[in-house]
């Protein structure tokens, strides 16, 4: 199901730019990192990631599981703190055209651990959704 929403270049979008999107057809934005609020525009969601795997200046590959887990573990403990800008999900930020097999590997232990646990992923449809875009 398609959703509106916008996963700007590099994650990255000028704060001058955010007006238009709604006119533009955008619902809904996605970032890395904490977000200032999850309406800074009026009719526009934001919801961001806030796991990636890829090491980009390094080798280009995964970044290892332990760094990958460490961000993971920092975004959980601000959640539960109630670090402003931590509201909504947790995002992992994937990039399916660059994955090496380390990449794929670690994403499969992790939804098979994640999954035995009971945790359960949601669509971005209904990340939206629940948030009013959709």
């Amino acid at each position: 199901r398609f959703v509106p929403v916008l996963a700007p270049p590099w994650n990255r979008i000028p704060d001058t730019l955010l007006g238009g999107l709604p006119a533009a057809g955008f619902a809904g934005l996605t970032t890395y990192g904490a977000r200032r609020a999850a309406r800074r525009v009026p009719g526009l969601v934001q919801v961001n990631t806030h796991v990636d795997i890829i090491d980009w200046r390094g080798t280009r590959g995964f970044v290892g599981e332990g760094i990958a887990l460490r961000a993971a573990t920092e975004r959980l403990a601000a959640l539960r703190g109630g670090t402003p800008g931590e509201e909504g999900p947790t995002g992992w930020l994937t990039h399916h055209a660059c994955h090496d097999e380390a990449s794929w590997r670690f994403l499969e232990r992790l939804f098979e651990f994640t999954r035995d646990a009971g945790v359960r992923w949601r669509p971005a449809c209904e990340i939206f959704h629940a948030d009013g875009v959709g």
